[in-house]
């Protein structure tokens, strides 16, 4: 049995974007890359109703000794809670060492098996 995944569609900032008047939805394997994209965005401790949910950046990206395998892992690991996630495709990270940023690239694999292409993610901290 499939799952249909629905959810209010939102732009990169995390706004809510509305269609003729009415919130937007996004569906199935979009859905699912709309939370991959909402929970490697949010910092943990952010969330209130799961104060563990998220990427721990801040540590990530301003702490020296972090190589490229302890991202990885840290994106791993937050896209193994995102449900329909079947796994991670591929990580790629580009890092900018002087201001202590970063971009992400990532494919998941849905649980439908599709290849899903999150769009670059840059962080900061």
């Amino acid at each position: 049995m499939t799952t249909a995944w629905r959810d209010l569609a939102v732009d990169d900032a995390g706004d809510l974007l509305f269609e003729a008047g009415d919130f937007a939805l996004v569906q199935g394997d979009d859905a699912i890359a709309q939370e991959c994209a909402t929970a490697l965005r949010l910092f943990v401790g952010e969330y209130p109703f799961d104060t563990t949910f998220g990427a721990d950046w801040p540590t990530l990206l301003s702490t020296k000794g972090i190589d490229d395998a302890q991202v990885d892992a840290e994106i791993r690991r937050v896209l193994a809670t995102v449900t329909g996630v079947a796994s991670v495709d591929s990580v790629q990270i580009v890092r900018d060492t002087a201001t202590r940023d970063a971009t992400i690239v990532v494919a998941v694999i849905a649980d439908s098996g599709a290849v899903l292409q999150l769009e670059p993610i840059a962080l900061g901290v």
